[in-house]
Protein backbone atom coordinates (compact mmCIF):
# COMPACT_ATOMS: atom_id res chain seq x y z
CA UNK A 1 0.00 0.00 0.00
CA UNK A 2 2.54 2.38 0.99
CA UNK A 3 4.34 1.58 -2.25
CA UNK A 4 1.46 2.52 -4.19
CA UNK A 5 0.89 5.42 -2.56
CA UNK A 6 5.05 6.77 -3.02
CA UNK A 7 4.12 6.26 -6.92
CA UNK A 8 1.05 7.79 -6.96
CA UNK A 9 2.54 11.46 -5.13
CA UNK A 10 5.44 10.47 -7.58
CA UNK A 11 3.42 10.74 -10.86
CA UNK A 12 0.88 13.58 -9.25
CA UNK A 13 3.94 15.75 -8.97
CA UNK A 14 5.27 15.02 -12.87
CA UNK A 15 1.74 15.77 -14.18
CA UNK A 16 2.05 19.05 -11.84
CA UNK A 17 4.88 19.86 -13.14
CA UNK A 18 3.93 18.84 -16.55
CA UNK A 19 1.27 21.37 -16.27
CA UNK A 20 3.34 24.27 -14.62
CA UNK A 21 5.62 24.00 -17.81
CA UNK A 22 2.80 23.76 -20.23
CA UNK A 23 1.39 26.93 -18.73
CA UNK A 24 4.60 28.46 -18.35
CA UNK A 25 5.38 27.93 -22.32
CA UNK A 26 1.79 29.45 -23.66
CA UNK A 27 2.71 32.68 -21.72
CA UNK A 28 6.02 33.05 -23.00
CA UNK A 29 4.78 32.12 -26.60
CA UNK A 30 1.78 34.67 -26.65
CA UNK A 31 4.05 37.44 -25.15
CA UNK A 32 6.90 36.98 -27.67
CA UNK A 33 3.88 36.94 -31.01
CA UNK A 34 2.76 40.42 -29.14
CA UNK A 35 5.95 41.31 -28.93
CA UNK A 36 6.68 40.56 -32.45
CA UNK A 37 3.77 42.30 -33.38
CA UNK A 38 5.01 45.07 -31.44
CA UNK A 39 8.15 45.58 -32.95
CA UNK A 40 6.75 45.20 -36.89
CA UNK A 41 4.65 48.32 -36.21
CA UNK A 42 7.48 49.96 -35.40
Amino acid sequence: MLFYYKNGKKVLNKVLYNIKITIFASEIKSESLYGWKDFKHV
